[in-house]
């Protein structure tokens, strides 16, 4: 059996639309996705909603994690989360049950002041 994380490899520069929220997915320098979201609020329903998603998707951050794939979530260019390879769960994403996943509430709180102030 081999390694998936040495076959595969993602390019991506498209649009994800996931219960009328609107994100896009780019590839990043380093071969990470990015998925940039225009708001908070958004970041967070199409995050809510991969976890209704059935298997492959469930337990998104080590199934990411076994394919050597990364995501970072930006809202408003701020790195609000980050899933997948290379990835250390905090000890509230622990407690929720999420491993391979990060949530940076600096990023959290740089993106809330950029949407209160209408910053792109």
């Amino acid at each position: 059996m081999s390694d998936a994380s040495s076959v595969l490899r993602v390019e991506a520069d498209l649009t994800l639309t996931v219960d009328g929220e609107t994100a896009t997915v780019s590839t990043g320098p380093f071969g990470e996705l990015y998925v940039d979201a225009p708001s908070l609020s958004s970041a967070f329903r199409v995050a809510r909603h991969v976890g209704d998603l059935p298997p492959p998707f469930e337990h998104s951050g080590e199934r990411l994690a076994e394919t050597g794939l990364t995501v970072v979530v930006r809202v408003r260019r701020a790195i609000v989360a980050r899933v997948g390879d290379g990835v250390e769960s905090g000890p509230l994403e622990r407690l929720a049950g999420e491993e391979r996943t990060r949530i940076y509430p600096d990023g959290v709180l740089t993106a809330t002041v950029r949407e209160l102030r209408g910053v792109e």
